[in-house]
């Protein structure tokens, strides 16, 4: 074999980035729409929710490698999903980045309690959020995170959520 051949053969082709799935959970339709835009733009693959119960039933349905999420929505709040996806040993280190358009303590609390990875004002403009998912998604494992499937109709829909939630609550 020639020095040309043994170079080709040991040259392998350049990595396939997949792209980043980001789950994007926020009640407002605007802001949806503009994350979405940004973080697209950026390399993205990014599913939404319109709140934080919704968000559950989607990191059920596919594998994420972040979320990002509002701190106040109906139905369950962010700091409600984020508890839940660190309380599950199955998708616990997946990063949660906490958004809220509030900047106090008790949102920042909250955030640190419930397990947040980073809490951001929204604020502070959507090229922080996108460098900030880079960021994080860069130190999310390369698999993303996948649930442990709920067995029965029991185990699925708002009612268990909210059982998983106030198990959650009680530890």
């Amino acid at each position: 074999m020639s020095t040309e051949q043994e170079r080709s053969a040991t040259r392998r082709p350049p990595p396939t980035h997949e792209p980043r799935r980001v789950l994007v959970v926020d009640d407002s339709g605007v802001q949806l729409r503009m994350m979405r835009a940004a973080l697209e733009k950026s390399g993205f693959e990014v599913v939404d929710a319109e709140n934080g119960a919704e968000g559950l039933l989607r990191i059920a349905e596919q594998p994420f490698h972040l979320v990002l999420s509002d701190c106040q929505m109906p139905l369950m709040d962010g700091y409600q999903l984020c508890r839940l996806v660190k309380d599950d040993p199955a998708t616990r280190n997946l990063p949660v980045i906490l958004l809220t358009g509030e900047q106090n303590r008790l949102s920042r609390f909250w955030a640190r309690t419930c397990g947040a990875d980073l809490f951001l004002t929204k604020g502070q403009g959507l090229s922080g959020l996108v460098e900030a998912a880079g960021r994080m998604a860069l130190k999310a494992p390369s698999e993303p995170a996948r649930p442990v499937q709920a067995k029965g109709k029991s185990e699925q829909g708002l009612d268990a959520i909210q059982r998983r939630l106030a198990q959650a609550l009680e530890r």
